[in-house]
């Protein structure tokens, strides 16, 4: 007994069998449940940007770099990205170490999103394309003999070669990101980080900084560390800087230190209106008539990632700890907190504290709540644009997704990138409305058809809406988990359809019985 199946039944099972494998697979089901579970909750930052009226300066020196640590680096949540370092040999202009210098092309990792091994630029260039790529050049005052310190500075600021190897220098750099990396004139430059004795910063400091101006050209950015006022001759003075202005592009305030110098345990970071030897102190210096404006465009103020250690004497007193004071937000949430003490918050959340009463140990930290805090207030109160970042690998980011000092980032100064896909959408999407209009206006048979036949204009109607709405969704004008939503109900309505139309199948007599 031979049975002849109908084609369209056999055609029907073969589409639902497809549907399912695609769609039910274990990871794919897996994946959009978590999709719709984690729907509504704080985006991901990887999804987030800096928003275009702030900016967000990030360091990253050369021990970092080879440590592996930008692995985990939202360089989405930067504007400005700081490697490095070239440390300025003083009597001949070159590097003092080509290894450091190199490690920011040298190094690789595997970046999980490209599945590719990239260095740290092509890293942060990959996942924020705008990106400034800045080269730190430093001279801390620590190559030779201590005695000749004064005549390095002077080679360094005035003798002809050594300005000549160091620009040829920057401006090898530049051609190498431009040629080997596709950084642009426009985003990259350097960061000058001179600590020189205070009577050094003279004519002779702003001629050197007009001649890099001059060499480097206008194109590239120019950014100079300054120090705080954390003793009284700390500053540089305010006719240098008002000298310098028009050759630099940002001024970046080196806002921690000031532990170094207090009588008795202190903060990193001191925030005090009231006193001229804190970040307020130092702002106050600058804000001559004629040069107030200057400041919220130019200066940033640049905080850390970490605290410091003070430990208790004899007589109860706080002492900065000996050797060395200080310690990562990672080790103090790994190995000392939760041990005998709870984390309090002074000053109005500009500095958490934690005393150690089994090892009387006192820790003054950096953690996302303080650092909040500190942020808001730069731009509230001091009217600044943004901030920086001193040391990005301080913070290794232990959960790899929504880490607290970048999510402070992110909460406060971000807001959702808009990704390519959503870009493309709602230019294809826009011509779903119009292309209704256009077929109305333009041929006579569609306008007789609809005014003719009431279905067709129902259809039209709801299909004309229906566009409208996905092309609001594509904008961003509507919630977009709607359009997930129809499309799950479009979903569902096929399944349905399929399975109601097998079923009148089965109720028909389809089978002829051949004898």
């Amino acid at each position: 007994m031979l049975a002849a199946i109908p084609m369209e039944s056999i055609q029907s099972q073969t589409v639902m069998d497809r549907v399912s494998k695609r769609f039910l697979k274990k990871n794919r089901v897996k994946k959009y449940g978590k999709r719709l579970v984690n729907m509504g909750k704080d985006p991901d930052l990887i999804d987030m940007a800096v928003r275009n009226e702030f900016e967000v300066i990030g360091f990253e020196p050369s021990w970092m770099i080879e440590s592996g640590a930008f692995d985990d680096h939202y360089f989405n949540l930067l504007t400005t990205l700081v490697v490095g370092e070239y440390d300025i040999n003083p009597t001949t202009g070159d590097t003092r170490s080509r290894s450091s210098y190199r490690s920011q092309f040298d190094k690789l990792r595997r970046d999980k999103t490209a599945k590719q091994e990239f260095n740290i630029i092509q890293k942060a260039d990959f996942h924020n394309p705008t990106i400034n790529v800045l080269m730190h050049m430093t001279y801390y005052g620590d190559y030779g003999r201590q005695a000749k310190q004064r005549e390095y500075a002077g080679l360094l600021l005035k003798e002809g070669e050594v300005r000549k190897t160091l620009k040829d220098s920057i401006q090898s750099y530049f051609l190498e990101l431009e040629n080997d990396y596709g950084i642009p004139e426009r985003r990259s430059g350097i960061v000058l980080d001179l600590q020189l004795e205070n009577s050094f910063y003279n004519e002779d400091f702003v001629d050197f900084i007009s001649f890099l101006r001059t060499e480097l050209g206008d194109d590239h950015l120019i950014y100079l560390k300054i120090p705080a006022k954390v003793r009284k001759d700390a500053l540089i003075p305010f006719d240098i800087i008002n000298q310098i202005e028009p050759f630099v592009d940002r001024f970046i305030v080196q806002g921690y230190g000031f532990e170094k110098y207090s009588r008795t345990y202190s903060p990193l970071v001191i925030f005090d209106p009231e006193s001229s030897y804190s970040i307020d102190g130092t702002i106050a210096n600058y804000m001559v008539p004629g040069f107030e404006k200057i400041i919220p465009e130019k200066f940033i103020v640049e905080l850390p990632w970490y605290g410091v250690i003070f430990k208790q004497d004899q007589d109860g007193n706080f002492l900065l700890k000996e050797g060395s004071p200080y310690i990562t937000l990672d080790d103090f949430n790994k190995d000392i907190k939760g041990r005998s003490g709870t984390i309090s918050y002074k000053n109005n959340n500009t500095m958490a504290y934690y005393v150690d009463n089994d090892t009387r140990t006192a820790y003054l930290i950096e953690d996302s709540l303080s650092l909040v805090s500190k942020y808001i207030y730069l731009v509230d109160s001091l009217g600044m644009n943004g901030f920086a970042v001193n040391a990005l690998g301080y913070y290794a980011n232990p959960d790899s997704r929504r880490g607290e000092n970048w999510a402070a980032i992110a909460d406060n100064f971000g807001e959702k990138r808009e990704k390519i896909g959503w870009v493309i959408a709602y230019y294809l999407a826009a011509f779903l409305p119009i292309g209704f209009v256009y077929s109305v206006i333009r041929y006579w048979e569609v306008r007789n058809a609809l005014a003719k036949f009431t279905k067709y204009w129902n259809r039209f109607r709801i299909f004309f809406i229906l566009s409208l709405v996905i092309f609001m969704i594509c904008l961003g004008f509507m919630p977009r988990y709607i359009l997930v939503i129809v499309g799950l109900i479009i979903m569902a309505g096929f399944f349905v359809y399929i399975m109601v139309k097998k079923a009148m199948m089965r109720s028909k007599k389809y089978v002829n019985i051949v004898k």
